[in-house]
């Protein structure tokens, strides 16, 4: 395999557009094929999964409305010299504040999730957080009660990633 340690003389300049539009989210539990990256030959093979998550009847990923200026994937690293991890922690807002609004935001607590943030900068394209052996969480949640004039009432929530890839295969949405 290649060594990751490549000249970049320039920059991907379609890749700095910010943001993310869409947010899917699947329980771990429900994949009957929860796909990883393929074959490595070079070094970025080792985050792509361009084979289709696969899902019992009915399965699937529930597309969860946010705000799109509200939807962020920050990183930072973790652990000792030497020892340094990744870890992702992407943010969103749902807005609203009704009976199926809290009823979707309670259940995701303590759930192992896989969830698919879509890049605005190309289509069909997704980063994924969280895999087979090490799903992501939500590690906290809070809910924004604006004022009469301004603001937008919702929840917020951060999720926790120790991994990271780029999805290029189908979505299958929940029935």
């Amino acid at each position: 395999m290649a060594t990751a340690l490549y000249n970049r003389k320039s920059a991907n300049v379609a890749g700095q557009k910010t943001g993310y539009v869409k947010l899917y989210m699947a329980l771990r539990s429900e994949f009957t094929t929860l796909a990883a990256p393929g074959t490595v030959t070079n070094p970025e093979d080792a985050y792509t999964i361009s084979t289709d998550h696969a899902f019992g009847s009915g399965g699937g990923f529930a597309e969860v409305y946010v705000l799109p200026k509200q939807n962020t994937a920050d990183g930072s690293t973790f652990g000792e010299e030497g020892a340094l991890n990744s870890l992702f922690q992407p943010k969103f807002f749902i807005p609203g504040d009704d009976a199926k609004a809290l009823a979707l935001v309670e259940y995701l607590l303590n759930k192992e999730l896989i969830v698919l943030q879509q890049d605005r900068n190309a289509a069909g394209s997704y980063v994924q957080y969280g895999d087979k052996d090490v799903p992501c969480h939500v590690s906290s949640r809070g809910f924004q009660s604006g004022t009469l004039m301004d603001g937008t009432k919702g929840y917020s929530f951060e999720l926790v990633s120790v991994n990271k890839y780029f999805y290029t295969g189908d979505i299958t949405l929940r029935s």
